[in-house]
């Protein structure tokens, strides 16, 4: 399972970075007679921040960059001043311009808000599975384990960031078989939830378990997700 990390700035950065780029939007806007340049250049930036920032302070200052922009590009004196090129007669491009801007910062504003439920939404469920006393793992398609709980950490022996450097394949394919437990895996992402899937024989430090599974789905990843259960003997004991 992704995490959708934030990219952290300083506190004082967060608020005082966006003001900083207004200025140079401003300037730009003073240097410039491109009509378009400006407005990508200021929608780009918020679209940025909107990574980085939290919901609150981004509809702050894109409220700040709509009404400052807006006030600037809108009254005839000073459009002209900063664009003394333009002819008098063009009165539709500040409206245009603004109405861009306008545009570009309530859609940052909406984007860092749904980026924010989103984060939240996911570490919930990583938190719920964390807590839970049932081994969970989630894998890619390629193997790849993206996260696993305590729990399944315990039960493999694992500890940190050991399973970066280990697939699910090397960790639970019992020997001689892992063939086959590839191809049932990487069946069950083309079949994905729509057939109901039999369990994995898995094998782990020695033991022997069963893997349900269950296909997690969202518009840029496939993961699916593993519950490790136990059969009561080892696999030594079941062969003496």
């Amino acid at each position: 399972m992704n995490r959708l990390t934030k990219f952290k700035i300083d506190p004082v950065a967060e608020a005082l970075l966006p003001l900083g780029y207004l200025l140079l939007v401003l300037i730009l806007d003073f240097i410039t007679p491109k009509a378009v340049l400006t407005p990508l250049f200021g929608i780009v930036g918020l679209l940025v921040f909107a990574y980085c920032l939290t919901p609150g302070w981004m509809t702050f200052w894109s409220s700040v960059y709509a009404v400052v922009v807006t006030a600037l590009f809108i009254s005839p004196g000073i459009y002209m001043f900063f664009h003394k090129e333009a002819p008098q007669t063009d009165f539709l491009t500040p409206y245009a311009r603004s109405g861009t801007f306008i545009a570009g910062a309530a859609l940052s504003a909406s984007l860092c808000a749904a980026l924010s439920r989103a984060r939240a939404m996911n570490d919930d469920f990583r938190d719920m599975l964390e807590k839970l006393t049932l081994p969970v793992i989630t894998s890619n398609h390629d193997g790849r384990i993206v996260f696993l709980n305590r729990a399944a950490m315990d039960a493999l022996g694992w500890g940190g960031d050991h399973h970066l450097s280990i697939s699910y394949f090397d960790a639970l394919a019992p020997k001689g078989v892992q063939g086959e437990l590839i191809a049932s895996y990487l069946r069950r992402f083309d079949q994905g939830n729509a057939v109901e899937m039999p369990p994995l024989n898995l094998e782990c430090r020695g033991r022997r378990c069963l893997g349900s599974t269950r296909m997690m789905e969202s518009k840029s990843t496939r993961l699916l997700m593993t519950m490790l259960d136990f059969e009561g003997d080892t696999i030594s004991e079941k062969r003496a």
